[in-house]
């Protein structure tokens, strides 16, 4: 009897054991600082508030035109913006809960905190590969109806900053053109982006035969 409770005593201590690396192998993810969820929230504000001054007294008219065949029109430049504000965050989600930390990566992303926010609104530097994901269409009839949805969607993806416990620094995916990023770093991708086609939207409100109000 006593071999038998001694064999039981170490085999729940081995349990015992396993169950507190597993935990403590699951507190070790962190999610984000305070003052990392504010920046955040703080850059994803000017970008809606620059969007919206952009789209500001947008005729329907003025919403479809194109200055040639090959170019975007506001639409289709909003439309982008809106399906990037969908696909962005859930990206990160998916990173984060399905895919295997990469911690030891952490150096290979240093600094690109800055580059993703200075980089990536710049069209006079810097070109960018369109994926095929976000390929806009023309399906909103004015800007207020793509206003509605793009609210809805910034809602959410202002929600998943704020809430999210997920460990977003330690798990990285590639950007096409900024190389390996930290989901942190998607996330600010997010505000850089719309930044990015919202100053296209100025560019196409600049061009020569832009109609008149």
């Amino acid at each position: 009897m006593r071999a038998v409770q001694s064999r039981w005593a170490v085999y729940r201590a081995l349990v015992l054991g396993i169950l507190w690396v597993s935990l403590a192998a699951a507190a070790s993810g962190q999610a984000m600082a305070a003052a990392e969820r504010q920046q955040l929230v703080e850059k994803l504000d000017a970008s809606q508030k620059k969007l919206f001054a952009a789209l500001h007294g947008v005729s329907e008219t003025q919403w479809h035109w194109k200055g040639a065949p090959d170019k975007w029109s506001i639409a289709e430049v909003a439309d982008h913006i809106d399906l990037a504000e969908v696909k962005t965050p859930q990206l990160v989600h998916d990173m984060a809960t399905n895919a295997p930390a990469t911690p030891e990566k952490k150096a290979e992303v240093s600094g690109k905190d800055l580059r993703v926010a200075s980089e990536i609104p710049d069209r006079t530097q810097h070109r960018m590969m369109r994926p095929d994901f976000l390929a806009p269409t023309d399906r909103w009839p004015s800007p207020a109806a793509l206003e509605k949805d793009f609210l809805a969607n910034r809602a959410k993806t202002l929600a998943y900053v704020k809430t999210t416990p997920d460990d977003v620094r330690s798990h990285m995916a590639p950007h096409p053109e900024m190389g390996v990023m930290d989901g942190y770093q998607w996330l600010l991708l997010i505000a850089a982006h719309c930044e990015r086609h919202t100053a296209q939207i100025l560019e196409i409100k600049a061009m020569p035969g832009y109609p008149k109000p």
